[in-house]
């Protein structure tokens, strides 16, 4: 049967059900503006805040003595803005039109970026003050398009110590998966080469952020009073070794020859007071926009002004090794200071190879400390083979020959010092002559080293073992 309710009933269920709907429209409006409004702010915002990162001072480089050799100087960078932009690509291809400069595609900056559309990319870096006086008239046609005045490097001019102090350029996307952990984002400024790479994680600091209140239009009101601003942490100062008059006069020196490498070293502390490699290059250059033409000249120059001799140049050491050889007959006890050998007639059988001296009628009949003085190859020839391949070979690596020195640079070479192993590994086991020893006892033959490794080497040298 049918149930049927009373007027008092149906008023009742109706009161009910209203109260009901009272009730939920009070708890969603709770949950909307209590519970849920903080998120919700933070939505509306993103749509009239922009957040401006802000790159941290980086550290400066100072001289020993105090006089500063690398500093910042204030340049201008162009973004991009994600949201304000409906199509990248054509706005990209309008910006380089305008430009006059070949940009990367939207995809690439991208990459590795924040997922928010909100926050500016950095476009390009350090442009100069007609670019932006272009950008500022083309205003109103390139919306999400904006500059910012920001820091770049100042070297010191015609790249004098580009090897020893390097240069700052965008991270590569290489780095960037490898040092993202690290706190690197895409866009962001990494040491490259020499004291820049080397002390990167103290000289670049901890970047900042303000927040902008702007119009649809991209307009800056001012700033956001909801967010407090976080100012960025300056990179720490670093004061090196390195005598700046010293190493000037060393470059004016070493350029002259048009190649070369010098490296200066205090006999007392072992510190690095010049260290020098030419041809060098500007590191100027990659504080901004680095041409291809510019970057294929320096890549395929035949005396590849980027190669520091001074760490990464392996040479063999020729007659400075002698001391090294001379050294390791007397400390083995195989010689003395009085010790002689057959007399240097310019030549000297070994085998069936006739090895010759430097200087044709030769030197006579010498002790060590006159084949020291007067530089015998004949002399040396038949130190090398008294004391042999394997204790010459385990002296040299006992004064740090054929190993890195540990200097506070990157990319250092370790240079080779052969060994019978070396030998069995490059000729087979036993095929090869015994009289390697005699090239190898003048610094010749089958020996690399860098010019950094000599210069430790005689440093003991030159204060008595002190």
């Amino acid at each position: 049967m049918m149930a049927f309710y009373t007027k008092e009933e149906r008023s009742k269920m109706a009161v009910g059900l209203f109260s009901l709907l009272l009730v939920a429209v009070m708890m969603r409006l709770f949950y909307l503006q209590v519970i849920s409004h903080a998120a919700y702010t933070q939505v509306a915002e993103e749509n009239y805040i922009r957040v401006v990162p802000l790159e941290a001072p980086r550290g400066l480089l100072y001289d020993r003595n105090g006089k500063l050799l690398v500093s910042n100087r204030p340049s201008y960078s162009i973004y991009f803005i994600p949201y304000q932009i409906k199509n990248p690509e054509e706005a990209f291809k309008d910006l380089s039109l305008k430009l006059n400069l070949s940009l990367a595609t939207p995809s690439q900056l991208l990459r590795g970026q924040s997922k928010s559309k909100y926050q500016p990319i950095r476009l390009l870096r350090d442009v100069d003050f007609k670019t932006i006086c272009v950008l500022e008239e083309n205003s109103l046609d390139l919306p999400g398009i904006i500059y910012q005045v920001e820091r770049a490097r100042k070297y010191p001019p015609r790249g004098r110590g580009s090897h020893l102090l390097g240069y700052v350029a965008e991270i590569s996307e290489a780095e960037l998966t490898r040092f993202s952990h690290l706190g690197y984002r895409s866009g962001d400024l990494m040491g490259k080469k020499g004291v820049e790479r080397q002390y990167d994680y103290l000289l670049r600091g901890q970047p900042g952020v303000i927040y902008l209140k702007v119009t649809a239009q991209g307009r800056i009101l001012g700033p956001a009073g909801s967010r407090e601003p976080v100012p960025p942490k300056p990179g720490v100062d670093n004061r090196l070794t390195i005598d700046w008059e010293l190493q000037s006069v060393a470059e004016s020196l070493i350029a002259f020859y048009g190649s070369g490498a010098a490296v200066a070293v205090d006999p007392k502390s072992g510190e690095i007071l010049a260290l020098v490699s030419q041809p060098n290059f500007d590191p100027n250059l990659f504080t901004g926009v680095l041409l291809d033409t510019v970057w294929q000249r320096l890549a395929s120059d035949s005396l590849h002004p980027l190669l520091n001799r001074c760490l990464q140049g392996t040479y063999p050491p020729a007659s400075t090794f002698k001391i090294l050889t001379a050294a390791a007959g007397l400390e083995s006890g195989r010689v003395t200071t009085r010790t002689l050998f057959r007399t240097c007639r310019g030549g000297l059988a070994f085998g069936n190879r006739v090895f010759k001296c430097w200087r044709p009628q030769g030197h006579g009949q010498l002790t060590l400390m006159d084949a020291i003085a007067q530089s015998c190859d004949i002399y040396f020839y038949q130190l090398g083979e008294e004391i042999g391949l394997d204790l010459w070979s385990d002296y040299a690596r006992r004064s740090f020959f054929g190993r890195l020195t540990g200097i506070d640079l990157p990319s250092e070479l370790s240079g080779i010092i052969p060994s019978r192993a070396y030998f069995d590994e490059e000729y087979g086991e036993g095929k090869w002559t015994r009289t390697l020893i005699v090239n190898l006892a003048i610094g010749q033959g089958e020996i690399l080293v860098t010019p950094q490794q000599m210069a430790d080497f005689y440093a003991p040298i030159a204060n008595v073992g002190e």
